[in-house]
Formats: structure tokens, C-alpha cells, sequence
């Protein structure tokens, strides 16, 4: 076997080990036949909204994840670290039931109508709450040069920095420009080298390598 082969096949066994200790566990029975080109998602999207106006968002169907994932980790930029939990709602020790709590955050977030105007502690709460989460949100990898992988793997609103979105764009650029990666990338995705689908993702790639350029000398954007 040529160095390339092996140096080929080593690299796919690494892809297809970390999408089984990390990807599965998230997306059980929605990952088909363990590969993530596979995925059939319905109704579901990706929102990437800048954080700044002047961008446009960047809108993709929800597998689009899976090539981000993988452009990342062919790159050596992904971080799979796991998310820390999320922060409590209604908070510990807190006298609000689970359904007042729900009933809050619709009304509050979403303009929902509710049975009994909310409280000044009520709104207290829930303001410490939403600064919280937006610092879990927001939370970014110990690796400068790497980005947390789940930012790519939910619509939940994970904020992505202007430093992430430099990183975002400077993989994807590594991988577009080395003949090499980008073949390795078509191989791990189960795509003909210099086929229609190869050639739309490339374009894909280019496209959200330009929003992550803006975005890096903006103030980053927010995955929905």
C-alpha cells in the first residue's frame, strides 16, 4: 500500500471513529447507516444569523452540519468536546413549577399570552437566566485554533464568536485550496471525486467560508 493510500485510510478511520463516539449518541436513530452524508432531517434547518447588521443569513438544510463537521476535522480545527448542562429553568430552589416556568419563557421570549402578569422576581429571574445562557452559549473551545464541534450539531442558538468564525473560514479555505483534503473530505462524505455533488459542495463550502470571513470581522453569528 502507498503512503498516500494508508495516510488516506488512516484519516477516514479517524472521521469514522469520531462520528461514532460523538455524532451517534446525539442524533440516535435520525443517523442512517452511520454515515453523515446520509442524513435525511425533515423540516429542519440551519439559521446562521450574524450578530451585526450588513451580512445576510446564511441558510442551510440541517445535514449541512455534517459537511461543516467534517470540513472542520479534516482541517484539524473541530474540538468534540461535550456541552456543559444547560442552566436551570425554572432555577434551583426556585418556587416557580415547571409549567409557570415554561408559561415565562414563551411569554417572555416569545410574546406568548399568559395567565398572571410576571412578577418583578419573576422577571429577575428570568433575566439572570437569559444572561446564563447566553454564556453557555457562547462558550468556546480551550484550543484557539479549534471550534466546539455541537455548534454545528443543533439549531439551539449556540453563539459563534468572531474568533470561531476566523477559524471557520480559515479551515474551510485550507480545505478547498489542498486537492488532497477537499478528495479526503468527498471520500469521508461518500462523494465521487469531481462529480455535480462534489462541485455543489465546494460551492456550498466557498459560500459559507465568505459568510464566516464577514462575520469574523464583525461580531461572529448565532446558530438557529
Amino acid at each position: 500500500m502507498s503512503a498516500e493510500k494508508a495516510r488516506r485510510r488512516g484519516a477516514r478511520r479517524a472521521h469514522r471513529a469520531l462520528r461514532s463516539a460523538f455524532m451517534r449518541p446525539i442524533l440516535g436513530s435520525k443517523l442512517s447507516r452511520g454515515t453523515a452524508a446520509s442524513w435525511r432531517m425533515a423540516d429542519m434547518s440551519f439559521s446562521f444569523c450574524p450578530r451585526a447588521s450588513g451580512v445576510r443569513v446564511f441558510s442551510a438544510p440541517l445535514r449541512f452540519g455534517s459537511v461543516v463537521f467534517n470540513a472542520l476535522a479534516t482541517a484539524d480545527a473541530l474540538d468534540v468536546s461535550a456541552p456543559a448542562d444547560e442552566p436551570d429553568w425554572p432555577p434551583k430552589g426556585s418556587r416557580t413549577s415547571a409549567a409557570r416556568g415554561d408559561a415565562l419563557l414563551a411569554h417572555l421570549e416569545g410574546d406568548e399570552p399568559i395567565e398572571g402578569v410576571p412578577t418583578a422576581a419573576e422577571r429577575r429571574a428570568f433575566e439572570a437566566f437569559h444572561a446564563e445562557r447566553e454564556r453557555w452559549r457562547a462558550t468556546v473551545s480551550a484550543h484557539p485554533k479549534k471550534v466546539l464541534s455541537y455548534k454545528f450539531e443543533s439549531n439551539d442558538g449556540w453563539i459563534v464568536s468572531p474568533a470561531e468564525a476566523r477559524v471557520v473560514a480559515d479551515a474551510i479555505e485550507s480545505v478547498l485550496s489542498d486537492e488532497y483534503s477537499f478528495d479526503l473530505l468527498c471520500d469521508i462524505l461518500e462523494l465521487e471525486v469531481g462529480s455535480g455533488r462534489a462541485k455543489t459542495l465546494r460551492k456550498s463550502l466557498e459560500r459559507f467560508r465568505a459568510f464566516n470571513e464577514k462575520c469574523a470581522s464583525a461580531e461572529g453569528y448565532e446558530v438557529r
